[in-house]
């Protein structure tokens, strides 16, 4: 399971906190997501001032 900082939590399994492979694909694929759509909304944004200025 996985903490609010992106790593896993040590649940007295002997698990090393680390990310498998996997997981570190899928963030690196949802923060290219974030920043999408960030640049997404700011353009909106710029569109709708314009718009309505």
């Amino acid at each position: 399971m996985a903490g609010t900082d992106g790593r896993r939590r040590t649940g007295g399994k002997g698990e090393s906190g680390e990310l498998t492979s996997a997981e570190r694909e899928e963030l690196k694929r949802l923060r290219k997501e974030v920043r999408d759509q960030q640049q997404t909304i700011e353009i909106l944004k710029k569109a709708t001032a314009e718009s309505t200025g």
